[in-house]
């Protein structure tokens, strides 16, 4: 929401002259794809006077569990514990920490406390469930299913709403596969 209220007062701004009637397009790449897509799915009902009319959404996680799944283990191994950093703020039922043996919880720290983007690299290819005491998969634990799902795109688009459906084959090296 937080783009749909920038563009708002972009509006609201005196000097830049901008027409309101003019059409907007939004265009993401990673998180950003992320915010993009959170946009375009909460415009119809939560910014119905913009006038977005074009969206360009690249590398994004439309579903979180997959994301963390795939993940998990390869390159971008270090984004599965920054997404759960990231994600625990606002679900603190999750319980990171509780989860997380000493290597995990001092990872969790340096994220929570740092820019992170070096610090995704530093575990390529790191199973991530070395991280947790119980040794699930963090794709696998129970208590993070519900947060998962919560964080899905998608969930929120009103029936019939045109935004977030595929508009063409997906071919990306970062999609495996079997879910383009």
């Amino acid at each position: 929401m937080a783009l749909l209220n920038g563009l708002r007062a972009a509006y609201q701004v005196p000097g830049p002259g901008l027409n309101p009637n003019n059409d907007i397009g939004v265009f993401g790449i990673a998180g950003g794809g992320v915010s993009a897509a959170v946009a375009i799915e909460y415009q119809p009902w939560y910014a119905p006077e913009l006038p977005v009319s074009a969206t360009v959404l690249e590398a994004l996680a439309v579903d979180q569990r997959s994301f963390i799944d795939f993940a998990d283990g390869h390159l971008g191994s270090g984004f599965v514990l920054a997404t759960l950093v990231g994600l625990e703020s606002q679900y603190p039922e999750m319980r990171l920490n509780e989860k997380l043996n000493p290597a995990g919880r001092a990872m969790a720290d340096l994220f929570r406390d740092s820019c992170q983007v070096p610090f995704y690299y530093l575990t390529p290819f790191l199973p991530q469930n070395l991280l947790f005491t119980s040794g699930i998969p963090p794709a696998d634990e129970p208590d993070f299913q519900h947060v998962n799902r919560d964080n899905n795109l998608g969930r929120n688009n009103p029936e019939g709403d045109p935004a977030l459906r595929p508009r063409a084959r997906c071919w990306s090296p970062h999609v495996p596969p079997t879910t383009r």
